[in-house]
């Protein structure tokens, strides 16, 4: 009798269990992410200080001949070569895909990209950071697109980077 009972209590603490977990681990597992809910805070600036500085050269250096833009994703201006088998696509895609360029120069007229530009500071000389670099120089060379790198200064010459430029 007293194995009954403690089968009984053993059962109904498992089920009791079961019943309150279950729906935590089936939400954690992402049934329905879709109606997850997050919240989120806005970041400030979409510059770094450096950034922000480069920028403002770089503007007086192009004048009315370039829209620029900051921060764009590789994959919105390179696309992996036609006549990839579609795992090759994927892969080659997925290498760019997660990336961006610090500053692209468009075309007034069409936005065609003219050229691309990364800020190098202190950051593009540790390891991880050159092989991206080396990664991107070859991906735009790959393209024939003109990618310029500038360093990181404490002020610009408007006609060095306009010289690099135009």
């Amino acid at each position: 009798m007293g194995w009954l009972i403690l089968l009984i209590v053993i059962t109904a603490l498992t089920l009791t269990i079961i019943v309150f977990i279950s729906p935590h681990f089936v939400a954690s597992k992402g049934s329905d992410v879709s109606k997850q809910k997050y919240s989120y805070q806005i970041r400030g600036t979409l510059l770094t200080p450096s950034e922000i500085k480069f920028y403002h050269a770089l503007k007086q250096a192009v004048g009315d001949e370039f829209i620029i833009f900051s921060k764009v994703r590789v994959a919105d201006v390179l696309t992996p070569e036609n006549g990839l088998n579609k795992s090759h696509w994927q892969r080659a895609f997925n290498k760019i895909s997660a990336k961006h360029f610090d500053f692209v120069l468009c075309n007034l007229e069409d936005l065609t990209v003219e050229a691309v530009i990364e800020l190098d500071d202190k950051t593009h000389q540790k390891s991880g950071r050159t092989d991206r670099d080396n990664f991107l120089n070859q991906a735009a060379q790959s393209s024939a697109l003109k990618m310029l790198r500038f360093a990181v200064k404490p002020s610009y010459s408007i006609s060095e980077i306009k010289s690099k430029i135009l």
